[in-house]
């Protein structure tokens, strides 16, 4: 990956929970230990969860989250697991992080979304309804 050009990887997805917590644990330090940027999962010792970078004099902030971990959160995560590990999308969250990326600098926020159902094609309610909240994070 990094030989393709990547830097930082956005690991919100809901394939995070499909090896316990110890396999997203486990996932993340390999991120790590190839020395990648990373945001949107995280272990319980990391302390930020916006991505600051500066690109080519532009300083950026990155935020990734997810909306659905496929029911296997509640199975290997305490509440408090969940909280600190997984990035749940909610539309006060975005707010905190986009006014902490502000900030800190950040000239432009980018933000991943990883959302919707295998294989549809067409935006379902629940993607709109995140989607207008984004614009006014």
């Amino acid at each position: 990956m990094r030989y393709a050009g990547f830097d930082a990887l956005v690991t919100a997805n809901n394939h995070n929970c499909d090896s316990g917590i110890s396999g997203l644990w486990d996932t993340l330090r390999a991120v790590d230990n190839y020395q990648f940027m990373r945001t949107g999962s995280f272990l319980p010792t990391d302390t930020a969860r916006v991505l600051l970078v500066k690109v080519c004099g532009i300083r950026l902030a990155i935020l990734s989250y997810g909306n659905r971990y496929n029911g296997l959160d509640e199975r290997h995560f305490t509440p408090h697991g969940i909280d600190t590990c997984l990035n749940w999308f909610s539309a006060e969250k975005c707010t905190r992080d986009v006014a902490y990326a502000r900030e800190h600098g950040a000239e432009f926020v980018l933000c991943y979304q990883h959302w919707g159902c295998d294989y549809d094609k067409i935006p379902n309610e629940q993607q709109h309804r995140i989607l207008d909240e984004l614009r006014h994070c």
